[in-house]
């Protein structure tokens, strides 16, 4: 459904709710990154993950920013268990 994107943004907004909600997962099409970018991203992401845990471990967590390296941090209620994931949380705007 083309369109202006600030028009539909409320709507947009809650299609990527539900996306992210009830499937899992979402794929963006026509943002305008260019493909060199995505995948300078993707190298970056690799770099810092590929270095070692106490290396990582040293990323400062910011709750304030929301800014954050995790590893296994989520206790899943269901299992009692943490969840077997690790992630880097970067906001755009952080000071």
């Amino acid at each position: 459904m083309p369109g202006n994107f600030n028009q539909r943004k409320d709507e947009i907004t809650q299609q990527l709710i539900a996306a992210a909600e009830n499937a899992g997962f979402f794929t963006l099409v026509d943002h305008g990154i260019t493909i060199e970018e995505i995948e300078r991203q993707f190298s970056i992401s690799k770099k810092f993950f590929d270095l070692l845990e106490e290396i990582k471990g040293k990323t400062p967590d910011d709750t304030k920013s929301n800014n954050a390296w995790e590893y296994m941090a989520q206790l899943c209620p269901s299992t009692g268990t943490y969840d077997q994931k690790v992630s880097l949380w970067l906001q755009r705007n952080s000071e």
